[in-house]
């Protein structure tokens, strides 16, 4: 996730008021202070390991939306 994703998603949950799970892909040059542009913890994952939800830690999502990665576990 690039900085600039982060800081929309901190912008969209500040309108809408409401938390939601953030989920991304280690990017391949980390940026330093993701986490504290977003406002909140990233679940930080790698694709070849993770083949369901509870290997995030999170429940089934009620809304689920999905940019840019095509990783088939996400599309369960």
């Amino acid at each position: 996730m690039p900085a600039y994703a982060a800081r929309v998603l901190s912008d969209g949950k500040k309108m809408l008021g409401e938390h939601f799970d953030v989920i991304s892909t280690t990017p391949k040059v980390p940026i330093k202070g993701m986490e504290d542009i977003l406002g909140q913890k990233i679940h930080w994952v790698n694709p070849d390991t993770v083949n369901n939800w509870d290997d995030i830690g999170l429940p089934v999502p009620n809304i689920f939306f999905q940019a840019y990665f095509n990783y088939k576990i996400l599309k369960r």
